[in-house]
């Protein structure tokens, strides 16, 4: 069912639940004050029969003839068309009191416990043919007798009934009414959305390089059609990055793979006869397949980031560790595989942080290698660790070459080739003025998504392009406890 009809169906059930609420209170309002009219109608008329009963009870005890009154309608300043009265002595007699009615009127069953309902208020009397009455007993001051007085009641049922009619008309024009104005202005208000429909649906069929119609800025439609354009556009640059990164990849992969199927084909077709020849090759063919190995590690790691942040992959709870302890263990690492780059640790002791440790160790490895990678034999690293409010800063700085700012623009990008510094790249990567094999490109595109999965943040800088130094923010959970 669409929009449309369920808020149509909707507002015509809510308005016909309102009319129906409003009739039933209406007719019982009503119903009361008419009756309550019919009641003070009846007392008034059996104030007026105390003087006939009176002289109906002497004529009758003295045996005379009992008499027959008119009526003294207008003393009562009511309407007594359709009325009765009677009178009934102690011993259960019942005489007969004027005929108030210019029309004769059935005659209603007068009950034999009358005397029991004086001051009881109104009750129902039924006539012989079936015509109800409303009916009250009241006493005869100074007297045993009863007077009996019933007021035909169709009055009542009658406005009661035509108020009925009157509801039933006029609620079901309102219905039809109200459900031919629903269905225009809902129709009305669902134009805009059956504009981002059918722009959706030309999207569908033409491809993603249309965009969604500008809707009342304010208005829901219009918030929607403006989310919309935004995940437009982020699909977009999606797709350009990673027909990007795709390229870049298929090209990293290209020179690898061409230099090392070169080599051995060379071998293959006893071309390198010559051992220095066969040497020289077979370290390319090492250099280029450990860069293959680099660039798959690296991918797949990247992948299993991505995975991990869009699927929301349940894993084990990271643990609190000492920051400056991981430091330092990495640190003897790097400087246990190149002791030509000295590193230097400084930053308190105690300051633990909530991550998974493997994760924030591969980031200051990574970190390490570049600048290896990139930097001259005898560059000095200086990690320090600095402690904020709820936050821990990580500084890694190195005094190498530097980069230019056209390369810390795409420092974080994937496959990005630094080249001097910490650069981009991880432990196989391009170092033009070493000559050291080139690398995935990966290093520092591998850091950001790794801190940014622990909830911080990472830049990098070069002061006076001279040394780079990248500023890892992690979230804290207690102060330091000692400095060094």
């Amino acid at each position: 069912m669409t929009i449309r009809w369920r808020v149509t169906i909707l507002s015509i059930t809510a308005l016909a639940l309102a009319v129906g609420i409003f009739a039933a209170v209406a007719i019982t309002r009503t119903r009361t004050v008419l009756e309550a009219r019919t009641t003070e109608e009846l007392k008034i008329i059996a104030r007026g029969m105390v003087g006939p009963a009176r002289q109906q009870i002497a004529r009758h005890d003295d045996g005379r003839r009992l008499q027959q009154w008119r009526s003294f309608q207008s003393d009562t300043q009511s309407d007594l068309n359709h009325s009765f009265s009677a009178v009934m002595l102690s011993d259960g007699t019942v005489l007969s009191l004027p005929a108030l009615s210019p029309n004769s009127v059935a005659v209603p069953q007068i009950p034999d416990d009358l005397a029991k309902r004086v001051g009881s208020g109104t009750f129902t009397a039924v006539a012989a043919n079936g015509t109800e009455f409303a009916a009250i007993a009241s006493a005869i001051p100074n007297s045993d007798a009863v007077i009996f007085t019933a007021l035909e009641d169709r009055r009542t049922e009658s406005a009661i009934e035509e108020l009925i009619t009157t509801y039933r008309l006029t609620g079901a024009a309102l219905i039809v009414a109200f459900a031919g104005l629903s269905i225009a202005v809902v129709g009305l208000g669902l134009r805009p959305l059956r504009r981002l429909t059918a722009a959706a649906s030309s999207i569908t069929s033409n491809g993603t390089g249309s965009r969604m119609p500008p809707g009342r800025p304010g208005t829901e439609v219009g918030d929607l059609s403006d989310a919309l354009n935004q995940m437009i556009d982020e699909l977009h640059g999606m797709a350009r990055s990673t027909r990007t990164f795709a390229a870049d990849a298929a090209h990293e992969l290209r020179t690898p793979v061409t230099t090392i199927i070169g080599y051995a084909e060379l071998y293959h077709n006893g071309m390198l006869s010559d051992p220095d020849r066969i040497d020289s090759a077979f370290t390319r063919i090492s250099h280029e397949a450990r860069r293959l190995s680099a660039l798959s590690e690296g991918l797949l790691l990247m992948n299993q980031i991505e995975l991990r942040s869009l699927h929301q992959m349940t894993e084990p709870p990271a643990q609190p560790f000492d920051l400056r302890e991981l430091c330092a263990e990495a640190a003897a690492d790097a400087m246990t595989v190149n002791s030509a780059y000295p590193i230097e640790l400084d930053g308190p002791t105690g300051v633990l942080i909530t991550a998974h440790r493997d994760r924030i160790q591969q980031v200051i490895t990574n970190l390490l290698n570049n600048v290896r990678q990139h930097t001259p034999s005898g560059t000095l690293t200086t990690i320090e660790i600095r402690v904020r409010d709820t936050t821990v800063e990580m500084v890694v700085a190195d005094t190498g070459p530097g980069m230019s700012d056209e390369i810390l623009d795409r420092a974080f990008e994937r496959l990005s080739q630094g080249g001097q510094g910490l650069g981009t790249d991880s432990d196989l990567e391009l170092a033009p003025s070493s000559g050291r094999p080139r690398g995935a490109g990966l290093g520092l595109a591998i850091v950001r998504a790794l801190i940014e999965e622990a909830g911080g943040s990472v830049a990098i800088t070069s002061p006076s392009s001279s040394g780079v130094e990248v500023t890892v923010v992690i979230p804290t959970t207690s102060e330091p406890t000692s400095r060094p």
